[in-house]
């Protein structure tokens, strides 16, 4: 029986206090009675459960004052691991973590026609067998997968819909939660990519301490979502373009302006002038600061409704382009002038960069086995 299903006899009580000990551990004793208003003989209860399936471990010691040392309680980093998968447009990002969240092992594969599902399943199943060999005497089982995929998804049954623009056909209406289950016999879970990024920002990383934040991603797509007080907004079988189909022109959207894919139809032919994003898209200073520029007219309107006090920039044009991304927040912050009781934190890349996605898929696989 997978490790996973033990954990179906812990109560919710117990799972909610893992979940709790998981994001803001290491903790004391005192500590997690007096935050959550529980009684010392009710914790010891609850937690004596996690201590016997592996789950949490006392990490270290503290001294008290008139007191013995009090232990403190953190997840089991040694026993259970995480899978985590970003499916974009441009690759694909796999990472195998411990309970923490810590990454121990990695891959990426590049997405393009030849990508199949089939192809997909094998490099898991080897990246499987790769951490087992691995780890084998630290004994960090993989508890299951979790999947963070561009849109649309239905969400329900695991359906990848029709993923706009992405380079291989053959992901086009597929089940692929069941898809990748049936393959590598583990639990296998789906969702946004981009609300998964934003789950792991707000839950650990720079969004943690703010009320109202969007995560965009600019790339050959651009994808959003935004958390209201920690709170993820749904979308629609998890479409992730509601900003980038703001429409700024008569006829054009941010899409049309500041998508890798809109600007490659004006590429400039003269490479010692252009700037190369990801190797395959050269483009000159002027097309850059245009870009940025009309995307901050969206950016500020768009800050402005939704009263955003955090925004996560990142995606190629972010992280590749220093002159796209500081035009985009000099820019922005200009036309936020005329609404001076906001206050807007802006984060290049979030805490984890890259792997926002593929770590908020390891998140929510979490909240499916422990909520």
């Amino acid at each position: 029986m997978p490790s996973s299903q033990y954990f179906t006899t812990l109560s919710k009580e117990s799972k909610n206090l893992f979940l709790f000990i998981q994001k803001n551990g290491p903790l004391t004793k005192k500590f997690i009675s007096e935050t959550l208003n529980i009684k010392l003989t009710t914790l010891n209860r609850l937690l004596k459960p996690l201590f016997e399936l592996n789950l949490l471990q006392v990490t270290d010691y503290i001294s008290q004052t008139g007191g013995r040392p009090s232990g403190l309680i953190d997840v089991n980093t040694m026993h259970y691991g995480f899978m985590g998968l970003d499916i974009s447009r441009l690759y694909i990002n796999i990472i195998f973590t411990n309970l923490k969240l810590d990454i121990l092992h990695q891959t990426q594969l590049t997405v393009d026609s030849s990508m199949t599902p089939t192809r997909l399943t094998q490099e898991l199943n080897q990246f499987i067998q790769d951490i087992q060999q691995n780890y084998k005497t630290s004994h960090p089982e993989l508890l299951g997968i979790g999947i963070g995929c561009v849109g649309p998804i239905d969400e329900d049954t695991g359906y990848l819909l029709h993923p706009e623009r992405f380079p291989s056909s053959h992901f086009d209406h597929i089940d692929l939660r069941v898809t990748i289950a049936n393959a590598t016999g583990y639990d296998t879970y789906i969702a946004s990519g981009s609300q998964l990024a934003l789950l792991a920002e707000v839950t650990f990383g720079v969004g943690k301490d703010h009320d109202h934040v969007a995560y965009i991603n600019l790339g050959e797509g651009i994808r959003n979502s935004t958390a209201i007080h920690g709170n993820l907004l749904s979308m629609h079988d998890s479409h992730e373009d509601a900003f980038s189909k703001m429409q700024l022109t008569y006829n054009k959207t941010i899409d049309d302006y500041a998508s890798l894919f809109s600007l490659r139809k004006n590429y400039s032919t003269d490479t010692k002038k252009a700037h190369t994003i990801i190797s395959t898209t050269p483009l000159l200073n002027d097309q850059l600061i245009n870009a940025a520029e009309m995307t901050a007219i969206g950016l500020s309107n768009y800050i402005r409704l939704l009263s955003l006090d955090c925004v996560i920039l990142s995606g190629p044009m972010i992280k590749e382009s220093d002159l796209f991304y500081g035009t985009l927040y000099d820019k922005t912050l200009k036309y936020l002038k005329s609404t001076p009781h906001l206050h807007v934190s802006f984060s290049r890349g979030g805490s984890f960069d890259h792997n926002s996605i593929a770590l908020g898929s390891a998140y929510h696989l979490a909240l499916q086995l422990f909520l």
